[in-house]
């Protein structure tokens, strides 16, 4: 990591120490884990928004927001606050459960991999029938992720992701705090909204 994203991070933690430790809390992880996911999604902006329109400072597709009554522009514009505290409901299905900085950031991106708890290899993306359900072909999915193939193989998996995530942010996101891999969520009731949130990034 470049000092300048360190102290972007470490700036950012400071100034919203108290929003940003209260999901911590919730989510039962280190708070720096949260803001680096963030600088990788927006560059800590909350009103970034890409695309597909996806907003905020983790990138909230348009259709999880909705589930809550909110549009991305209330999300966009309501404030770093504002916006952790709607995370609460989105990262609700892992409350407790991360071990692992990497996996946090997964499921952000792509909550499917980690409710499914696919094998670290599996092509991401591959579960869903994009071409029907999204217009987007997995190599798309790929073409638009491709700086997250951490070993360029051409095939997006749940290890380049995690592997980019954590290399990236190095001493940062460690040590793990728990079993190395996650153990994804067993008969947990938000467990059905976090199927509904999973997305084509």
């Amino acid at each position: 990591m470049n000092a300048q994203t360190k102290a972007q991070i470490l700036n950012f933690y400071s100034t919203n120490k108290v929003a940003v430790d209260d999901l911590a809390q919730y989510l039962s992880v280190p708070p720096l884990w949260l803001v680096s996911a963030f600088q990788l999604e927006s560059s800590l902006n909350p009103q970034a928004i890409n695309s597909i329109g996806a907003v905020g400072l983790n990138q909230m597709l348009p259709s999880t927001l909705a589930q809550w009554n909110i549009t991305p522009e209330q999300y966009r514009t309501g404030g770093v606050a504002y916006q952790l505290e709607v995370m609460k409901k989105f990262f609700a299905p892992i409350r407790g459960l991360v071990k692992r900085a990497g996996d946090l950031y997964l499921f952000n991106l792509y909550p499917a991999a980690i409710i499914k708890n696919y094998a670290m290899d599996y092509p991401i993306g591959k579960d869903e029938d994009f071409n029907t359900r999204y217009g987007v072909s997995l190599n798309k999915i790929y073409d638009q992720n491709a700086g997250l193939d951490f070993n360029r193989d051409k095939i997006l998996t749940r290890q380049d992701v995690v592997d980019l995530f954590e290399s990236r942010y190095d001493e940062l996101v460690k040590p793990e705090i728990g079993n190395f891999f996650f153990k994804g969520p067993v008969n947990r009731p938000e467990n059905k909204l976090a199927s509904v949130v999973s997305c084509p990034f």
